[in-house]
């Protein structure tokens, strides 16, 4: 998920007030993105790569459970800069054949359904992202 945060105010917050002594974080630019990964000492993780928006990792099963893949992600904020977004999406998604889940904020929907308010989203804008 996007924090906002650099990366020394993240791991403040990670050990001393949430107890995750296990962390990968991604510098905010400015006020804006950055990214953290939390997880505790028994989880077996492998972080496989990251960049200012996206953390990629592999969750290996406890238990003799099947592993599965995490990527937590933040959308380009910028309309005309967001087809990097989908591109890297693309990318990430032939990365591997494990189980994946993807979380975080992408900055956009798939339909005028999902706004509440606000204005009217192109519909090529949401294209993309679908």
């Amino acid at each position: 998920m996007e924090t906002k945060k650099r990366s020394n105010e993240m791991e403040l917050l990670a050990g001393a007030r949430w107890s995750f002594y296990c962390c990968l974080i991604v510098d905010c630019v400015g006020r804006a993105g950055g990214l953290a990964l939390l997880w505790k000492n028994e989880m077996d993780l492998e972080v496989l790569n990251f960049f200012r928006n996206h953390i990629d990792a592999v969750v290996k099963g406890l238990d003799g459970e099947a592993p599965w893949r995490f990527t937590g992600y933040y959308g380009e904020p910028k309309v005309n800069m967001r087809h990097n977004s989908w591109s890297l999406m693309h990318r990430l998604d032939g990365l591997s054949d494990l189980p994946w889940i993807c979380l975080g904020d992408f900055n956009e929907i798939t339909s005028m359904e999902e706004k509440v308010e606000g204005a009217v989203r192109a519909e090529r804008q949401m294209f993309g992202f679908r």
